[in-house]
């Protein structure tokens, strides 16, 4: 996902459900960088249909049992164990 649309960790973790916005033929991501500040990331619906189901229910697409979103560094640490 990082590199598809050209996130930062930090801004990926943070992304929840209800920050896909969904129109005719396309999506938005609304992302929160640095500063809180704003961007918006257009994407294609398909895509932006992904990320829902990938969710799973859960408010955060990236995040453990309890619906809290991970940490850059949980992130890291969880990745080392996949590669």
């Amino acid at each position: 996902m990082l590199a598809t649309v050209g996130l930062r960790i930090s801004e990926a973790l943070h992304l929840r459900v209800d920050d896909i916005i969904f129109h005719k033929n396309y999506a938005e991501l609304i992302i929160y960088g640095k500063g809180n500040k704003q961007r918006i990331l257009k994407i294609s619906k398909e895509y932006a249909e992904e990320l829902v189901k990938f969710a799973n229910g859960k408010e955060y697409l990236f995040s453990n049992k309890e619906d809290f979103p991970f940490t850059s560094r949980t992130w890291r640490e969880d990745s080392k164990i996949m590669l």
